[in-house]
C-alpha cells in the first residue's frame, strides 16, 4: 500500500508539469499571433500618421505663402481647432479673430521657423524654411506628426494674368504709330503689384552679403586658369582673383552643384559645358565662343555678356548691363534681370547730347528664350533687327524694338534705338519697327518672384 500511495503523489506532479508546459506553448502562440497581427496592421496604423504629416506640410505651404504675400497684414488662414464642435465648417473665419502674423519674419536663411496650424498640439505641426534660388523663391515645409514626417518644397514665381491675343501692355498709353500685325492689341499696363522693391533688394543684399563676407576676409590672388577637366576640382569655394575657364585646347565638362564665388571676373572661352553651378562674382561675366552654360546661376554688380556661339540657359542677374551678341542663344526659358538705376553717360563730340547705354541689348543674330526684366526708368531693353526674343519682356523703362518678338512686352513706351543713345528728342508716339507676335505657350514662362502676383509655379512632396 506504500507503494501504491507513492505512486499516485507522483502521477499528481505529472499532471501539474503537464498543464506548466501547456500554458507555456499557450502563451508563446498568444505573442506569435498578436506579433503577427500586429506586424500586418502596422502599416495601416501608420498611414493615417503619414496622411496626416502630409497634411500638415502642405498646411505650412500655405501659411508660408501667406506670410511672404502679405507679412504686414493679419493672418486670414486662421489656426485650426479641430476639437471645436463647429470644426470645418468656416475655415477661414474672420479676419479680425485669426491670428496676427504679421509680426512673424520668414528670411530666406533657410532656417526653418515653427508654424502653428491647430489650437492644440495633438494632431501635429509644421516647420518652414525660405531660401532663394536664382530669382525664384523655395519654400519648403516639414509636417510632423508624432513618428512621422513629411516635406513638401514649391518654387515661388512671379505671374501676370493676361489674354492669349494680348502681346503688348503700355504703362502711359503712349498711342502707337501703327497698328500691331496680325492678330495682336495693346492693352494698359496693370501697374498694381507689377513690382516689389524691397523683395528684390533683399534678393540683392542676400547675394552681397555673401561676397561681401569674403571680400573682408581673403586677400586678392592672381587668376586662376582652367585648361583640363581635371582641374575642376581644385577650384576652391571663393576664388580671390579672376577665374579663366578656357576650352581652347581639351573640350571641357563639368557638372556640380558646387556655389562659387568669383573676387574678380568670370571668362569662359572655348568649348566649355557647365552643369548645375552657381557663380557670385564681383567683377565682369563674360561668356564667348562655344561655352555652354546649363541650369547655372550668375550674379555681378558689373556686366555680362554672352556672344559668339555661347549657348546659356538659367538666370542671370547684373546689376549693370547685359549684352548678347553674334549668334548667342538663351535657352530653356530662363531669367535675365538687369537692374541698372543709372545708365552711364558720356558726351559726344561736337555736341551737347549724352550717349545713354540700354541695360538689356539683343544684338547680331542672337535669339532669346527666356523672361526679361529691366528695371530701370529711362531706357530698358534694346532688340536689333535681327535678333528674336521668345518669351516674356518686362521693363519700367523705354524699348527699342528693330527685331521680333514672340509673346508678351510690358513697357512704358517704344523709342528709336539710335537716337535714345544718343541723347536726342524721341517722338511723341511709340516707335515699333520690329514685330511682335503670339505665343501660344506665354503661360508656361514665369517672372521673378519679386514681380507680379507672387504664385506656386511647382510643387514637390516626398
Amino acid at each position: 500500500m506504500g507503494i501504491l500511495h507513492y505512486s499516485l503523489k507522483n502521477r499528481k506532479g505529472s499532471v501539474l508539469s503537464a498543464v506548466f508546459i501547456f500554458s507555456i506553448i499557450v502563451l508563446i502562440a498568444v505573442i506569435a499571433f498578436v506579433s503577427g497581427q500586429y506586424m500586418i496592421a502596422r502599416p495601416g496604423l501608420k498611414a493615417p500618421m503619414d496622411i496626416q504629416a502630409l497634411l500638415n506640410a502642405r498646411s505650412g505651404i500655405w501659411k508660408g505663402l501667406e506670410l511672404l504675400s502679405h507679412p504686414k497684414e493679419i493672418d486670414t488662414l486662421k489656426r485650426i481647432d479641430a476639437q471645436a464642435p463647429d470644426f470645418n465648417s468656416d475655415l477661414f473665419g474672420d479676419a479680425t479673430e485669426a491670428i496676427s502674423m504679421g509680426k512673424t519674419q520668414l528670411p530666406a536663411n533657410g532656417e526653418p521657423i515653427a508654424i502653428e496650424l491647430y489650437g492644440c498640439d495633438s494632431f501635429g505641426a509644421s516647420e518652414v524654411a525660405l531660401s532663394y534660388r536664382g530669382c525664384f523663391e523655395i519654400l519648403q515645409s516639414k509636417g510632423i506628426y508624432k513618428n512621422s514626417n513629411k516635406i513638401a518644397t514649391v518654387k515661388l514665381g512671379g505671374v501676370f494674368l493676361t489674354s492669349s491675343d494680348t502681346v503688348l501692355y503700355l504703362e502711359n498709353k503712349t498711342p502707337l504709330q501703327s497698328p500691331l500685325p496680325g492678330p495682336a492689341h495693346y492693352g494698359t499696363f496693370d501697374t498694381a503689384g507689377s513690382f516689389r522693391t524691397d523683395d528684390l533688394n533683399k534678393l540683392i543684399s542676400y547675394y552681397q552679403t555673401e561676397m561681401s563676407d569674403t571680400v573682408d576676409t581673403m586677400k586678392p590672388s592672381p587668376p586662376l586658369l582652367i585648361q583640363h577637366n581635371n582641374e575642376f576640382d581644385t577650384i576652391p569655394k571663393t576664388v580671390r582673383g579672376p577665374l579663366f575657364i578656357d576650352g581652347a585646347h581639351f573640350d571641357l565638362t563639368w557638372k556640380t552643384k558646387k556655389k562659387i564665388i568669383v573676387l574678380g571676373d568670370l571668362q569662359i572661352t572655348g568649348t566649355v559645358a557647365l552643369e548645375g553651378m552657381d557663380f557670385l562674382v564681383a567683377g565682369e561675366i563674360k561668356l564667348f565662343d562655344n561655352a555652354c552654360l546649363h541650369d547655372v546661376f550668375l550674379f555681378s554688380p558689373k556686366k555680362i555678356s554672352i556672344g559668339d556661339k555661347a549657348v546659356f540657359s538659367g538666370t542671370a542677374v547684373t546689376l549693370s548691363n547685359l549684352l548678347v551678341f553674334g549668334i548667342a542663344s538663351v535657352e530653356n526659358r530662363s531669367i535675365l534681370v538687369a537692374r541698372k538705376t543709372n545708365s552711364p553717360v558720356s558726351p559726344n563730340r561736337g555736341t551737347s547730347a549724352q550717349k545713354k547705354i540700354f541695360p538689356v541689348t539683343f544684338t547680331g543674330s542672337s535669339t532669346i528664350n527666356a523672361t526679361v526684366v529691366a528695371l530701370n526708368d529711362s531706357l530698358g531693353i534694346k532688340i536689333d533687327r535681327n535678333a528674336m526674343v521668345k518669351g516674356l519682356l518686362k521693363t519700367d523703362g523705354a524699348m527699342c524694338l528693330d527685331g521680333k518678338v514672340y509673346g508678351r512686352i510690358r513697357a512704358s513706351k517704344f523709342v528709336d534705338g539710335a537716337l535714345a543713345m544718343q541723347g536726342k528728342p524721341l517722338a511723341p508716339l511709340s516707335v515699333i519697327h520690329g514685330t511682335i507676335l503670339p505665343l501660344d505657350d506665354f503661360r508656361s514662362y514665369y517672372f521673378p518672384f519679386f514681380i507680379g502676383k507672387l504664385s506656386i509655379i511647382e510643387w514637390r512632396e516626398e
